[in-house]
């Protein structure tokens, strides 16, 4: 096994403990959040129980006021009299069953709901807590159930005397607790399958309300009661406001609960959550996370495992190609020495060729026979760039060729090589050209420039009159072959292409001069009107980069 191989290995060991070390932190870090959101949302709802019951209460205290001012100003209860008294306390107020008026003897003198039994209560708690209370205000007691009517309430009553201050009685409002129950199924108990209940500071329980069922009155004596009893004098001794774990024994299930007592009135409200509850959204996450971590891992042995076959084609295919490179550079080595042989073994009979061409002119001009020589003179020119091609690109695939720019006069540079190509393919016609001065290596420059009339003359342009135009713009010279009578300000150019691209081989047969071309950082745009072709413009920067 390579090196290369058993890191990718330890690679993907290292990463497969990095998923599960993940997996285990989300798990571990989500749990504590969910009990820690849990613990909150229990406060908020135990906060906003309490407020709702701080209300409640002080309607009630207002109402039992107002039925204490106007039974005090009377001097005798009748009870046709004290009936409509009672009845206007508690209107419009739902959450109180009824409302009772007791005389100082403990027999009910008059109540909002007509009975016919009047039976004593001077053996109630809240009968015999006023009656020997004098400073006593509203009071709070432990639900009781109706003898007749089996119906549960909330007893919460005041005291009333006379103008000596003299006890007079007690009036007292029946609270039912389905009230409460309407607010606390509007809370989010039964998403988290928890309860609520309400308290008397002393331990007794008020009521209590399950997410999924009605609510509990506890009775005193009852289990419920018990429990309310047994959550004040155990778990909250200081009936402060704050949140604990609890376990309840009678379902043996752990819960978070979180409690609040009022500022005003001796009750205290929990909320409990089952951890059950909160564990089972857990457990989905969990179970979810599960899920894409062993999917991670599947893909991360299937990566290694792709990454190892990879690497051995990879192997194989730098074995094959550093193979083909030898062979292409020996190829390349050996293409560079044929063609310089074979170029330089065709120059001297061309060189002869063109040399007796230009003496049969010379000799005999004006005659069919100097046509004929100015016929071959012009085949050898052609023939000559066709040799000059194969030399350069011998040269550049050889890595001998080297630019080395100089100082040169431009302008003379192209009215000569204007001259030499308008003889051999037609007159170019050469505007005025201000002397430019540039920085090239001279026989590049003009293996370029020849390359580029050349092509444009035979080509694009062949046997229609040309104008050639001059131009510096932005560091660069731009020279434009254009038929004649075309002013250059209807010129437009078509997208720009490197020097390859603008002359397709198949056209010109000058891909040494192109290659060249790029060398010298230039390249060539056809000149077009209204969608026609009517040129090539060629663009040079001044100064040729100094390394090829």
């Amino acid at each position: 096994m390579r090196n290369g191989e058993r890191r990718q290995i330890h690679l993907g060991i290292a990463a497969i403990l990095t998923v599960l070390g993940l997996l285990a932190f989300d798990l571990h870090q989500d749990r504590e959040a969910r009990f820690v959101a849990a613990e909150s949302r229990a406060s908020a709802l135990a906060s906003g129980l309490v407020e709702h019951a701080d209300r409640t209460f002080e309607t009630i205290d207002l109402s039992l006021e107002l039925a204490v001012d106007a039974l005090q100003a009377s001097p005798q209860w009748a009870m046709g009299a004290t009936r409509p008294a009672l009845a206007r306390a508690i209107e419009k107020l739902p959450h109180i069953r009824n409302l009772v008026l007791v005389g100082a003897d403990g027999v009910i003198a008059s109540d909002t709901t007509p009975s016919l039994d009047r039976p004593s209560v001077a053996e109630r708690s809240y009968f015999i807590a006023h009656r020997d209370n004098p400073s006593l205000g509203l009071l709070l007691s432990a639900p009781l159930k109706g003898v007749k009517t089996g119906n549960v309430w909330i007893p919460a009553s005041r005291r009333i005397v006379d103008a000596n201050n003299k006890f007079r009685g007690v009036v007292l409002a029946t609270v039912d607790p389905e009230f409460f129950r309407a607010f606390v199924q509007r809370m989010s108990l039964r998403d988290d399958q928890g309860s609520a209940a309400l308290l008397l500071r002393n331990g007794a329980m008020l009521a209590r309300f399950a997410a999924d069922a009605p609510a509990a009155p506890a009775i005193p004596g009852t289990a419920a009661a018990d429990r309310g009893k047994n959550l004040i004098t155990d778990l909250l001794p200081a009936v402060a406001n704050g949140s604990t774990q609890h376990f309840t024994a009678s379902d043996g299930s752990d819960r978070v609960m979180a409690y609040r007592s009022s500022e005003s009135f001796p009750i205290v409200v929990c909320i409990t959550i089952p951890r059950a509850a909160i564990a089972a959204g857990w457990r989905q996450h969990a179970f979810l996370a599960t899920g894409v971590a062993a999917g991670a891992i599947l893909l991360i042995g299937f990566s290694v495992y792709a990454a190892h076959r990879r690497m051995r084609a990879l192997q194989l295919a730098a074995e094959n190609a550093q193979m083909a490179a030898e062979h292409a550079q020996s190829a390349v080595r050996t293409r560079a020495r044929f063609l310089a042989r074979v170029s330089h073994e065709l120059r001297t009979p061309l060189h002869a060729i063109l040399g007796f061409a230009d003496l049969i002119r010379d000799e005999s001009p004006g005659t069919a026979l100097a046509e004929h020589a100015g016929q071959i003179h012009r085949a050898g020119i052609e023939l000559h760039s066709l040799v000059e091609d194969l030399i350069d690109l011998g040269r550049i695939d050889a890595g001998h060729t080297r630019i080395e720019p100089e100082p040169m006069r431009l302008d003379e540079l192209v009215r000569r090589v204007a001259a030499d190509v308008g003889e051999a393919h037609g007159a170019v016609e050469v505007s005025d050209l201000p002397p430019t001065v540039v920085t090239h290596d001279r026989r590049v420059l003009s293996r370029v420039l020849r390359r580029f009339f050349e092509e444009t003359r035979t080509g694009t342009l062949a046997g229609s009159p040309v104008r050639l135009s001059f131009a510096v713009a932005a560091e660069m010279i731009e020279l434009s072959l254009a038929r004649g009578g075309i002013a250059d300000d209807e010129l437009r150019t078509r997208p720009e292409n490197s020097g390859v691209e603008a002359v397709a081989p198949d056209e010109s047969g000058g891909a040494g001069a192109l290659r060249l071309l790029e060398l010298v950082g230039g390249h060539t745009v056809g000149l077009e009107v209204g969608g026609a072709t009517v040129g090539r413009r060629l663009r040079l920067p001044l100064q040729a980069p100094l390394a090829a």
